[in-house]
């Protein structure tokens, strides 16, 4: 009798003892307890009939949140054993909204994020973008004496120093250069109005040659007229201009010219010395070439309401996209959604919802997308978890 006591009292402590090991192998972020298997998926996948029950069997439903490297926040759901959460068998069911991630917030109210009733696929890829670009060079005159100091304003925010620069302007349209320059005491500016955009003909500038007795100013063709300002008094409305200065001083000549196809009038100015007695000085004369040039970008597409389905099945791990960064599938359907409600926070006191929906699509090996399955689904409800 006392044998099949001492037996019993043992045989009792082996059970306690199992016991609180499974409890200790119990995760952390499990939603639902064994007892109630409200989380389940019913359906086909490839040719197996799939039936996965929270609470059955030691398959949990995990709920989880994240950013992913697209910095998306990503909602997950997961049908995973107690023991591992990443190990088979193992379904998970992602959410991804771009227009939530962009907010200062995920969501206030959690069903934004189900705002489509359909979702689509995630796209890996990334959108290549070939920009041609047109790179303006600036050039200082020549004639300034050496210690001459530069400073170059292109009514973009940007700012140089140097005599000769290269600018590409961001935005284009109509900008106003400004050069500033200084030796010793004597500081002058000139101010250009010029179309930024791209390859543009509204743009005029030209050349002088000669002297001051006789300076021929040289204008570019194609303008339907042309507008001369010597600074002295007089004008001209030839292309090509001779004009003599009398009087010593430094006189800003300007041409202005009109063109079909452009706004407004176009104008460019130098300025020019006529034996000038002041001594040292500089003139902030300048003239510009332009070259063009292409900048290729990648951006990743951003995917709105996606859904990304993910099956493990023999060492083998399926994705409802194919991984392919020269494919746009941001416009395949994958789940449509039947009802989504609030749930009991988990484990982790993480805000969480269940949903149900519908699941039709294919799913592709990671490592051999010609390897594809058919995922279709009878019954579906998972929980997510979402910051608040």
């Amino acid at each position: 009798m006392t044998r099949n006591l001492n037996s019993m009292k043992w045989y009792i402590l082996f059970v306690l003892f199992i016991l609180s090991l499974i409890a200790c192998n119990k995760p952390s972020n499990i939603v639902n307890g064994a007892n109630t298997p409200v989380f389940k998926f019913n359906g086909t996948i490839g040719n197996d009939q799939i039936n996965y029950q929270a609470g059955v069997n030691r398959l949990y439903m995990f709920s989880n949140y994240f950013k992913d490297s697209q910095n998306l926040w990503t909602l997950e759901g997961t049908f995973a054993t107690d023991s591992c959460s990443t190990c088979e068998p193992y379904l998970s069911f992602q959410v991804k909204d771009v227009e939530t991630t962009n907010g200062s917030t995920l969501a206030k109210d959690y069903a934004e994020i189900f705002k489509n009733l359909i979702l689509n696929s995630y796209s890996i890829d990334s959108i290549l973008t070939t920009t041609a670009t047109e790179v303006f060079t600036f050039t200082a005159d020549e004639s300034n004496p050496i210690g001459t100091q530069f400073d170059w304003d292109f009514g973009d925010g940007i700012h140089a120093t140097n005599g000769t620069v290269t600018h590409i302007f961001p935005v284009t349209g109509e900008r106003d250069v400004q050069l500033i320059t200084t030796f010793g005491n004597y500081k002058d500016t000139i101010v250009n109005h010029i179309d930024a955009s791209f390859n543009s003909t509204c743009r005029v500038q030209f050349t002088t040659t000669g002297t001051a007795d006789s300076l021929l100013c040289t204008a570019p063709s194609g303008f339907q007229s042309y507008l001369w300002m010597f600074g002295n008094g007089l004008s001209s409305s030839v292309q090509n201009p001779n004009i003599s200065f009398q009087q010593p001083g430094i006189y800003t000549v300007q041409l202005n010219a009109t063109s079909v196809g452009c706004n407004s009038v176009l104008g460019f100015k130098r300025k020019v010395a006529v034996q000038q007695t002041l001594g040292t000085y500089c003139l902030a004369n300048y003239h510009y070439q332009t070259s063009q040039s292409t900048t290729t970008t990648f951006q990743p597409r951003i995917n709105k309401n996606a859904f990304v389905v993910t099956y493990k099945k023999n060492g083998n791990t399926y994705y409802s996209f194919k991984p392919s960064k020269s494919l746009n599938q941001s416009n395949v359907p994958i789940f449509t959604l039947h009802d989504i409600n609030l749930y009991v926070p988990n484990e982790k006191n993480q805000s969480t919802v269940w949903v149900t929906g519908n699941v039709d699509t294919w799913l592709y090996n990671y490592t051999n997308p010609s390897d594809s399955i058919r995922m279709t689904t009878n019954e579906l409800k998972f929980a997510i978890a979402f910051p608040r």
